[in-house]
């Protein structure tokens, strides 16, 4: 059994700190290593976590982490959805998505990595598949692995630190790119990605998630984008099935739902935290976008 699938949480192992002063749900971080990545395989480890172990603790990360499940389950929940894995796959948990593990009795490899040594193109495709397709069944891991083998290899090694900074680098966006491909090919997700139309969904749901305290409306959003609001729903709807406005609120009350249930803050602080001058409003927004009022569905989750 592995101790341990997410060791990034584990402040003695890899040096990561909690910033919980900045957030009432603990945000972990990639501390002290000017690599900007943490790499390791879980295979030699044994033991089970206990309570006290923060990995069980419901939490985001400031980074990406990837991983390379070679065999066995692991269980957690990722922004109200409970995610199962088993057997040989990949999967990936964007910056700032909350979550927390249930079991982890799995082997292989576990990748954290800075936002900014992920090319953009290729992090739009990750934030595009937020919430929607971030796991992929595989059949041979070897591609993988000789990766894997190569970065390890660079990363242990005592050579001139510039060169192998550079190869460390290049070789991890060849093994995300990798781990990314097999994701969205294998649920066949792999259609038309450089359509107009799915491009300005998917930096419309980027730009709600870093700007929803501020901006609101379709029409604030359209300006960012330089297109028509009237252009803007279309390329929603064609692909979401949902207007504009529905996906802004999604994203909005997402994160309420994941202050109501992981912090005690009332429904007041939230609306205020959220870029809300009146909770009642929002309060009524919450409610006609979910079906409870903001009370309701934190004393449901409690259940």
């Amino acid at each position: 059994m592995i101790k341990g699938l997410c060791t990034f949480t584990v402040a003695h192992e890899v040096q990561l700190k909690t910033m919980a002063r900045k957030s009432p749900i603990p945000i972990h971080k990639i501390v002290n290593n000017d690599l900007g990545f943490e790499l390791r395989n879980k295979a030699e480890d044994t033991g089970v976590y206990d309570a006290d172990y923060s990995p069980l603790i419901t939490h985001r990360d400031d980074f990406y982490v990837f991983f390379l499940q070679q065999s066995g389950v692991l269980e957690f929940m990722r922004d109200f959805e409970q995610v199962k894995l088993e057997g040989m796959n990949v999967s990936y948990m964007c910056p700032g998505q909350v979550h927390q593990y249930f079991k982890i009795d799995a082997t292989g490899w576990i990748l954290g990595i800075e936002t900014a040594l992920i090319p953009p193109q290729l992090r739009q495709l990750l934030e595009s598949g937020k919430n929607q397709r971030q796991t992929g069944a595989i059949i041979d891991c070897t591609p993988l692995l000789n990766c894997i083998e190569l970065i390890t290899t660079q990363r242990d090694s005592k050579s001139d630190y510039g060169i192998r900074k550079a190869i460390i680098h290049s070789l991890l966006e060849a093994l995300i790119g990798m781990m990314a491909q097999a994701i969205f090919q294998s649920a066949a997700n792999n259609h038309k990605l450089a359509n107009r139309k799915i491009e300005i969904t998917d930096q419309l749901r980027e730009l709600v998630q870093q700007n929803l305290v501020s901006l609101k409306t379709p029409g604030e959003y359209a300006g960012l984008l330089n297109i028509s609001v009237a252009y803007l729903n279309e390329s929603v709807k064609e692909n979401t099935g949902f207007s504009a406005s529905h996906l802004i609120q999604e994203e909005i009350f997402l994160e309420a739902k994941r202050l109501l249930h992981h912090t005690r803050l009332n429904a007041r602080e939230i609306a205020f935290r959220l870029g809300y001058q009146d909770p009642t409003y929002f309060s009524r927004l919450f409610r006609k976008f979910t079906g409870y009022t903001p009370l309701a569905f934190r004393a449901n989750q409690l259940l």
